[in-house]
């Protein structure tokens, strides 16, 4: 489970790091930028699924109903749902 902490707090940090140096060389930030890294988030973990199917198989399907979570936030962040 650690790892999927530090796998959200990364990409977070990422994102704010990013926002940060656009807003510090006067570049302007685009609020499609955030729904792009989520994007770039929910394929990565998407892809990391498989490798877990050995593991126990609740902790499989916890990550599959995450997968699908995360999918949903995407697209909230896209405005589409």
């Amino acid at each position: 489970m650690l790892l999927f902490g530090v796998f959200f707090m990364f990409v977070t940090g990422l994102l704010n790091a990013a926002e940060f140096l656009c807003h510090a060389n006067d570049i302007h930030w685009s609020a499609a930028c955030d729904a792009y890294a989520w994007v770039c988030l929910s394929i990565i973990l998407s892809l990391f699924t498989p490798a877990y199917l050995l593991g126990s198989p609740v902790f499989f399907f916890a990550l599959v109903f995450a997968d699908i979570g995360l999918w949903f936030i995407t697209l909230m962040k896209f405005g589409v749902v």
